[in-house]
């Protein structure tokens, strides 16, 4: 039998919710980052949808083209990547190595019956533009005949 009671305090948990917010608020700030998270970039996304297709806009400043990856995985368009820069200045005598590193990953759902040839994408500048259609050729193409 012990002669010493714990009690647990219930709001132990909330304050530390509230600390690490405030803090990484801080940190976010500081960094000029919006996804609050060290090593994640979270990049701005249009989604325009027309009458028949759908177009994804995404601003990706610092990605290069070979560091972006579009996968079709159930019915989800996955666009994914990462972004590494090194940056090296040399001053008076001092050298000022800078370096930024992030992933990122963005999806967008999809029609059944879409496939891989289906969508298209292109890189320029920074942004990246992603289209395919609403419906399924399969399914566009359907016809019912009266009997």
């Amino acid at each position: 039998m012990s002669l010493t009671t714990y009690f647990a305090d219930p709001f132990v948990d909330f304050q530390r919710f509230f600390d690490e917010a405030i803090a990484q608020r801080g940190a976010k700030e500081a960094r000029g980052d919006e996804s609050g998270v060290k090593g994640v970039i979270r990049p701005k996304m249009d989604v325009k949808e027309t009458d028949d297709k759908v177009e994804a806009t995404l601003e990706l400043p610092g990605v290069k083209k070979d560091g972006v990856h579009i996968n079709l995985n159930e019915g989800r368009l996955v666009i994914s990547g990462e972004a590494k820069e090194e940056e090296e200045k040399k001053q008076g005598g001092f050298v000022v190595r800078e370096r930024r590193y992030g992933h990122f990953s963005r999806s967008l759902p999809v029609p059944p019956g879409i496939k891989p040839e289906d969508i298209k994408a292109k890189m320029d500048n920074g942004v990246l533009r992603v289209e395919y259609p609403k419906r399924s050729q399969q399914e566009q193409q359907k016809r019912i005949n009266v009997e």
